[in-house]
Formats: structure tokens, sequence, C-alpha cells
């Protein structure tokens, strides 16, 4: 009997089928700062598309600007001196805009900055938006998101009011209490809870 050749396979054609995102992938960077930084002759800024997208990503989901820093290393001076830019370049042309200028056009060494800050402000407010609209959510389940809500949006109306009475002209005193454990160093304290 003569030996058959093993065959190759052809692998079977699969169609494509495009994966669902999982619920911890981190998506794509949005575009933040359009274009590339102008040659000015020094250094160029650390101010990238991608740091710029990540600090803007963290402050949509709410966090603070220090803990967006760290998500997208970036040191917080750093961010602190890219948001002050932005903000001089702001101010110089709304001063010129002032003065009856048309359109007054952004410097493009300071284009970059001025839009991070705008990213920044509205991806702030995005974050806040969306926590307001989560605790929106539980006012018909639950009416103590409500009062909380009311107590610090309307302090004035809805907050909690402390009503001090006495001689208005005799000076405020208070007495506080400063409890601290003994840790089994040192001897009992005499007599009730209060020591006395």
């Amino acid at each position: 009997m003569a030996k058959r050749k093993p065959q190759k396979r052809k692998p079977k054609k699969r169609p494509f089928k495009a994966r669902k995102p999982s619920a911890t992938a981190v998506p794509r960077p949005v575009q933040i700062i359009s274009g590339r930084q102008p040659k000015t002759g020094g250094r160029r800024s650390d101010l990238t598309n991608d740091k710029a997208a990540r600090i803007v990503e963290a402050l949509t989901m709410g966090s603070y600007f220090n803990v967006a820093c760290g998500y997208a290393r970036v040191p917080e001076s750093t961010a602190y001196s890219w948001i002050e830019r932005g903000t001089k370049e702001l101010d110089r042309l709304l001063a010129l805009e002032k003065t009856g200028e048309k359109t007054p056009e952004p410097l493009p060494t300071e284009l970059p900055f001025l839009e991070f800050l705008e990213a920044v402000q509205h991806a702030e407010s995005r974050g806040e938006m969306a926590a307001v609209l989560t605790i929106k959510s539980f006012f018909k389940k639950d009416w103590r998101a409500a009062a909380a809500f009311l107590e610090r949006r309307h302090r004035l109306r809805w907050g909690a009011r402390l009503e001090l009475a006495g001689d208005p002209d005799a000076p405020l005193t208070s007495h506080v209490t400063v409890y601290i454990p003994d840790n089994k160093r040192g001897p009992k304290p005499q007599g009730g809870k209060d020591g006395k």
C-alpha cells in the first residue's frame, strides 16, 4: 500500500468582525491642538495633542486638575504655565477687539495654548454637567438627593442655619473638649465617662 502525502489545509476565510470596545479601553485622543507648532528658533513646548487630550479626558470625567496632570504625565506647574499663556493670549485678543480691530488673529506661537485653555474650560464644564445630571437622575428615586442639591446650590434659601442666642454685647465664647485615649500607657481617668 502506497502512503499518501498529507495535504495542506487552506485556512478558512472568515469575514472581518469589528471587536466591541471594552469598558476599560482608553479612547483615541481627540484633536485638541490644531496643526503643528511653528518654528520660532527657541525651544519647543512640551504641549502635544496627546498630552492635552489626556488632560481633557480626565477633566471630562470629573477629575481634579492635578489628577488630570498626573494621568497625562505632565507636571502640574507645566500645565498651569500652558493655561497662563493661553489666558494671556486671550486677554491680548480681547484688548485688541475693544480697540476696534475687526477680527484679531492669535499669534501662531500662542495658538496651541489658547486652544488648550478653551479645551480645559470646556472639559471642566462637561464634567460638572455630567455630575449634575447624575444627581438629578436620583431626584425622583430619593428625595435626599434633591435636598442635598438644593442645600449646596442655594445655600441662603435651603442651607442649614445656625442661630446664636444670648447677649449680643457679650463676647462669643466656645468650649472644646478633647479626648486623648491613654492606649494603656498611663493612669486611667477617675470617675465616669467624662473623667470627672
